[in-house]
């Protein structure tokens, strides 16, 4: 199979931008797809939209009812050939992705990095627990991806404030021109006054508390980076929202995961070993679980054994752990290359045979001192996973000078991940999928 280069996949493509992430993604995405020769359209939903893709657009004032036909039309009078959007399980992106697979056009979905911190995730039809990838089980001897394949990677840097701020204007934006969209829902709260408490003031908040918690849990970290070496479990915890837990997992929330992991851990772990839950860094200003996690390990006669941290060099945090117990969190993936033992209680891209542990949880807490993934499967799969469905750059800030967008085009094979999209939609090329 050869390289398909990205100026040749788009030369005289009509691509259609949807929603994508909070932040002028997409309108820089729109420059560096002009400069390859496509022609680029864009919806707008809301004011957060519209003020990070101010002009060229179409402004959808409709209900999610009618947006269905909407789409039909413009995508047939248009002739779109691709459509690109972040994040598959919103409503308005459910609909078009149905709309465009009738249609027989291209999706592209746009998604945080399965392989952190320096890439994201372009994958065709869906993401996670709808990705291709997870439809049946890969056939792991077909793993093979071209010798000519280099795999650099550009360092991204920490985009957090870059976030905050995009997160501000987002919901400012969404408010004040709300009369312009009357018809619109978001998928989470968006409007005032609601949102102020629910959205944009968290943001702010996590900047404050980010500060905040480096003093307060200094003593905390100490121990456990100090005094705890390999005898704890790390339990990295996901956003409260997130479509992972909510969808593609058997908890209804992130409590209902904490108490799972700690009552089954009472019962069950080695004596003289811990229990390690780090909050993500995105839910800071939105959720702090310190009363709740203390109230259920005490109720199970584990306090003494049970430590939260908010802030803390993750790397560190799992290489000093005994193992990782994630739901589907990107973390799970982090520890495989940190050769930890791993159990993934979700449905996730990861879980695969000898590179997770199989056993329940139960097991786990005895067992994962002796489980061995297969260090060599692992590896080829990170490399085919990065090559068919990660590309290296960032969803919020700008990485290289080539680039408006953040996405690193020379230095990532961006290519086989919009290969994918221009060969198959029911199948991945050269990996056996079973139904």
């Amino acid at each position: 199979m050869g390289f398909l280069k990205v100026p040749e996949f788009y030369r005289g493509k009509k691509v259609l931008l949807l929603q994508g992430p909070r932040g002028p993604f997409f309108w820089r995405l729109k420059k560096d797809l002009e400069g390859f020769g496509a022609k680029v359209f864009k919806i707008n939903f809301n004011g957060g939209d519209l003020i990070f893709y101010p002009k060229d657009c179409t402004n959808y004032r409709g209900d999610l009812e009618g947006w269905g036909d909407f789409l039909r039309r413009y995508i047939r009078e248009r002739g779109i050939d691709v459509v690109l959007l972040f994040s598959d399980w919103r409503p308005l992106h459910r609909i078009a992705i149905e709309v465009c697979r009738e249609m027989g056009v291209l999706v592209g979905v746009f998604e945080e990095g399965y392989v952190r911190p320096n890439y994201i995730t372009l994958e065709p039809r869906g993401v996670n627990g709808f990705s291709l990838l997870s439809q049946g089980k890969l056939n792991m001897e077909k793993l093979e991806v071209p010798d000519t394949f280099r795999g650099e990677t550009l360092p991204i840097g920490n985009p957090f404030w870059f976030e905050v701020l995009w997160a501000v204007l987002y919901y400012l934006a969404a408010n004040i021109l709300k009369p312009v969209f009357p018809k619109y829902k978001h998928h989470i709260s968006l409007y005032f006054p609601e949102s102020l408490i629910k959205e944009a003031l968290p943001w702010i908040v996590s900047g404050i508390r980010k500060i905040w918690y480096m003093f307060r849990e200094r003593n905390v970290k100490r121990k456990i980076l100090e005094n705890l070496k390999g005898k704890y479990f790390l339990v990295p915890l996901q956003v409260h929202n997130d479509s992972q837990v909510l969808i593609h997992s058997p908890y209804k929330d992130v409590k209902d995961f904490i108490i799972h992991v700690i009552s089954s851990f009472s019962k069950n772990a080695p004596e003289g070993t811990f229990l390690v839950f780090k909050h993500h860094p995105r839910d800071r200003g939105y959720r702090d679980y310190t009363g709740f996690i203390k109230k259920v390990s005490h109720e199970f006669g584990v306090s003494e054994r049970v430590l939260y941290i908010h802030d803390a060099h993750l790397p560190t945090l799992i290489d000093n752990s005994i193992g990782v117990v994630v739901i589907n969190s990107s973390v799970g993936f982090q520890a495989l290359d940190h050769n930890k033992p791993t159990i993934v209680l979700g449905k996730a891209i990861y879980k695969q045979r000898g590179l997770v542990y199989e056993g329940d949880l139960d097991s786990f807490w005895r067992e994962a001192n002796s489980f061995k993934m297969d260090r060599d499967l692992f590896l080829r799969f990170r490399k085919f996973l990065i090559f068919y469905s990660q590309v290296n750059g960032s969803l919020h800030k700008r990485v290289s000078r080539s680039s408006h967008s953040g996405l690193v085009w020379e230095d990532h094979n961006v290519t086989e991940c919009l290969r994918v999209l221009h060969t198959a939609h029911l199948e991945i090329p050269e990996v056996q999928v079973n139904a």
